[in-house]
């Protein structure tokens, strides 16, 4: 650990590039022995503890996401194609139709982008995939969200073409001169300097009020795990062989194993599933493209709470979380946490 405060430290003040990455390979290295201890203790505890197995996932899906907003930060496309298929499972365990579909047509389209257009697919290669406003590092963004912070975001008025779409002439008129008032509102925004994102020294997210924000949130988080609710990662406080459940942090509801089961396997589940759509309806015609996805319905913490609407004496209604097997899950929560039953239902 000695070794890897000295090569942070270093990597901290570190200033011109090339010492930079020399100082960044040194502290890769020095982490190797850590990464080796953390596999192994990932391992122990997910034969251990269910509720570290399932926020383990969680923390890997986070990864995934982190990986595809690096691909669109810094214009890469390999890594763009990769995290968009690691992600893709999961939209079809958890039932969301649309990316279901159509993302595995997306990811075998781009990569026959390079037969199919080569031109398109050397300027992706080279970073054009995203749009980059700026010379600033780590900066560039998805088409749709330039196009709103753009186009869409210049031509805008008050109230848009709210009022105005049952009548024909003023919403024609509308459209076009909203080119000419986007054109305007630009060329007013260059004239002030206000577009010139390239003006300023670093990143936003690299200036010191963001990073000591950033620093102060997970401080926060990490309290409010340990002081109010259960630290999933806490592996000290587990009895040999004691399996911990899987139960919610802030309420302490176990969930049933069998419904636990099916989301700890949701990527494995959305995988086959993913597999069975492509063979059966892209690369065959055994079932059509537009039939009706088979849904998974694998239930989380908020399906398995009912919602039961009670109309009380003032007419007024009440939501009302019913959940059928409280006590057989408090008897459970008991055995693996000090929970007194008798003080809880007096």
């Amino acid at each position: 650990m000695s070794q890897i405060e000295t090569n942070l430290n270093k990597f901290k003040d570190s200033s011109a590039n090339g010492e930079k990455k020399k100082v960044f390979d040194a502290l890769c290295n020095s982490t190797q022995s850590l990464s080796l201890l953390l596999s192994r203790f990932k391992s122990e505890s997910w034969e251990s503890s269910q509720l570290f197995k399932f926020w383990n996932s969680y923390v890997e899906m986070v990864l995934v996401l982190l990986r595809f907003i690096r691909a669109e930060r810094e214009g890469d496309w390999r890594l763009h194609l990769a995290s968009t298929a690691e992600m893709t499972p999961y939209f079809f365990s958890m039932d969301r139709t649309n990316y279901s579909r159509w993302l595995p047509v997306y990811i075998a389209d781009m990569h026959l982008l390079e037969d199919t257009a080569p031109e398109v697919h050397q300027e992706f290669m080279q970073g054009n995939h995203a749009v980059s406003r700026s010379c600033q590092p780590f900066s560039q963004i998805c088409t749709d969200m330039a196009l709103e912070q753009t186009v869409n975001l210049d031509s805008k008025t008050k109230g848009g073409i709210v009022g105005i779409l049952k009548k024909p002439g003023a919403l024609e008129r509308w459209f076009l001169t909203a080119q000419e008032k986007t054109a305007i509102t630009t060329a007013t925004k260059e004239l002030c300097g206000i577009c010139n994102s390239d003006s300023k020294p670093a990143h936003k997210e690299a200036g010191l009020k963001r990073i000591n924000r950033d620093e102060e949130d997970v401080k926060k988080l990490i309290t409010t795990v340990l002081s109010v609710m259960s630290n999933p990662f806490d592996m000290e406080s587990v009895d040999d062989g004691v399996t911990v459940p899987l139960s919610n942090l802030a309420t302490g509801v176990v969930m049933p194993q069998d419904v636990a089961t099916r989301l700890f396997n949701a990527q494995e589940l959305g995988m086959q599933e993913m597999s069975s759509f492509i063979t059966k309806r892209i690369t065959s015609n055994e079932t059509g493209f537009w039939d009706t996805l088979p849904k998974m319905t694998i239930e989380t913490f908020a399906s398995m709470v009912k919602k039961v609407q009670a109309k009380p004496s003032e007419e007024k209604l009440a939501t009302v979380n019913a959940d059928r097997n409280l006590s057989a899950r408090l008897l459970i929560a008991s055995k693996s946490r000090d929970i007194n039953l008798r003080d809880l239902l007096k």
